[in-house]
């Protein structure tokens, strides 16, 4: 098969048919970065709603930088991450999203139709914004002002 696919690609013309055959592992692994910069991002947002500042923020670990992309190990350790981060700061505002982080990247391994995790990432970014709204200030949407008069 992999001969085949090979042979495929150095012979046979592409055709422009308009779809773009996306594997599993990619969307997985850019869903899994997004969750690693939410998590930074729900830290800021913890900072403020507690009112931290340099004086009094506190991190009881210096920054690590992610080695292991492999989808299982990534998301274990962002399970650890975002549970270390409620533990740390007990954040009542944040307990709810950070559960359902953890219950999505638990499960994010078992999917393998892009449908479904795609739907399901949506579901849980609605989630989080709900806590991190950075995610509705969408100033570029056709409806919103400068796209819209340029059109």
């Amino acid at each position: 098969m992999i001969e085949n696919d090979r042979y495929y690609r150095r012979y046979v013309k592409d055709i422009n048919s308009g779809y773009i055959y996306l594997q599993t592992g990619l969307v997985k692994k850019a869903i899994l970065n997004s969750l690693f910069e939410i998590k930074y991002r729900l830290t800021i947002q913890i900072a403020k709603d507690k009112k931290f500042t340099d004086q009094t923020f506190f991190k009881d670990s210096a920054y690590m930088p992610v080695v292991d992309k492999a989808p299982t190990k990534y998301a274990k350790r962002l399970i650890e991450d975002y549970t270390h981060l409620q533990t740390l700061y007990q954040d009542d505002n944040t307990t709810k999203t950070v559960n359902t982080i953890s219950d999505f990247l638990s499960t994010i391994v078992d999917y393998v139709d892009i449908h479904e995790l795609t739907n399901a990432y949506l579901k849980l970014l609605k989630q989080i914004n709900i806590v991190v709204t950075f995610l509705s200030s969408n100033h570029n949407h056709p409806s919103n002002g400068w796209f819209a008069h340029r059109l």
